[in-house]
């Protein structure tokens, strides 16, 4: 997970941010009408350490989601959730927790 840029290599969990775009408009959704003017705009640029807590944040919704439905209903097949944990702590895509250990960020044991 590395990119080439001037001859160096930069891993590419640093250099990602994202762009969040917000927009209002003269309307709300739904509508009759096929399109709305947009009156204002936002845009904010995250950083990639607000990117990387967003996605575990995210990751910890859907997983909090799938150990609520396993404690209400143990018979269920577990193996949803035995993938899902299989790709949080030992995944080769993207690296996993240790491609954001080896970019300096520290996980609290609160977020995991």
């Amino acid at each position: 997970m590395n990119d080439v840029r001037n001859n160096e290599t930069v891993d590419v969990l640093q250099t990602l941010s994202c762009e969040r775009a917000t927009f209002k408009t003269s309307s709300q959704f739904p509508g009759v009408m096929r399109w709305f003017e947009v009156t204002s705009q936002k845009k904010v640029v995250l950083s990639p350490i607000e990117v990387a807590i967003e996605s575990l944040k995210r990751k910890n919704e859907d997983l909090n989601i799938l150990v609520t439905q396993y404690k209400e209903n143990p018979g269920q097949n577990v193996k949803p959730l035995s993938m899902m944990l299989k790709g949080i702590i030992d995944t080769p895509v993207n690296g996993g927790f240790p491609k954001y250990q080896e970019a300096g960020i520290t996980i609290p044991s609160a977020m995991i």
